[in-house]
């Protein structure tokens, strides 16, 4: 898996919500279950994902970042995993911003 490595100038949450982003227009309950293991909502957030022109991109920042939520159809412990194997060490998001 190749990962592009986004400065903060060419991506920020900000950008990811221009309008493409399929999750712009529905609520965060969904991105953000409260309870890691509600699969039911982490299952159909990850569905929208995978219908989203920005997924790839998505997930890349979330994974350049500390970010919890499901991100380009990923998981915050799929992320975890993810960075394990290529040797990615986050930089911690404050407030959404990296």
């Amino acid at each position: 898996m190749a990962i592009k490595n986004y400065s903060k100038r060419e991506i920020n949450i900000r950008e990811l919500y221009t309008g493409e982003a399929k999750c712009e227009e529905l609520g965060d309950f969904l991105f953000f279950a409260e309870k890691q293991d509600d699969y039911r909502w982490t299952n159909m957030a990850k569905k929208i994902c995978k219908t989203c022109p920005l997924e790839i991109k998505c997930r890349d920042y979330a994974l350049q970042n500390s970010v919890c939520g499901v991100w380009g159809a990923t998981t915050l412990i799929e992320r975890q995993n993810i960075r394990t194997q290529l040797g990615i060490f986050p930089k911690q998001v404050i407030k959404g911003v990296a």
